[in-house]
């Protein structure tokens, strides 16, 4: 009975570490990938927001 206890704890521990934190792992990595990839779009958005509230009387700077 305590061998299938450690068992199952040996399975769940192998289930986290080889399972979930190589797939977030991984998910941080395409997160960054598409940041970098991306960035200059999502600054541009940034400053044409930006610019959009400009026309309306409130100043805003962006400092990239």
């Amino acid at each position: 009975m305590e061998s299938e206890k450690d068992a199952l704890k040996d399975m769940y521990f192998a289930m986290i570490f080889f399972v979930f934190l190589p797939m977030i792992f991984f998910l941080a990595i395409i997160w960054l990938l598409l940041v970098f990839i991306f960035h200059k779009d999502i600054i541009n958005e940034v400053e044409y927001g930006l610019s959009r509230r400009t026309e309306e009387g409130e100043l805003w700077y962006l400092t990239a």
